[in-house]
């Protein structure tokens, strides 16, 4: 099997911490979080920079006190968290309205 290389610039890597509101953020979110979840599996390998690290440590403190935390995993799975809240607010509220 062929491994590749991906580089993930800041937006992409900040992307998750974004409004999930809106569907545009959440479908670019849920990419990178694919391409995050190869990177563990094994299956691509994540390129890095000094610029990206540079990047990644001017994420304003607005952000980290938004999620909480600093490290990937957490972060991915609080989005699932939500995730899963989501459909099931979205389920009740279906079973509500019949």
């Amino acid at each position: 099997m062929k491994t590749y290389k991906i580089y993930l610039d800041s937006c992409c890597i900040s992307r998750p911490y974004d409004n999930q509101t809106q569907s545009r953020i959440k479908s670019e979110t849920a990419a990178i979080m694919q391409i995050i979840s190869r990177f563990w599996s094994g299956e691509w390998l994540a390129i890095t920079s000094k610029v990206l690290q540079f990047e990644i440590n001017q994420i304003s403190e607005e952000r980290q006190q938004w999620v909480g935390m600093s490290d990937v995993e957490t972060l991915v799975k609080r989005i699932q968290q939500a995730e899963n809240d989501a459909e099931c607010a979205a389920k009740t509220l279906k079973t509500i309205i019949q």
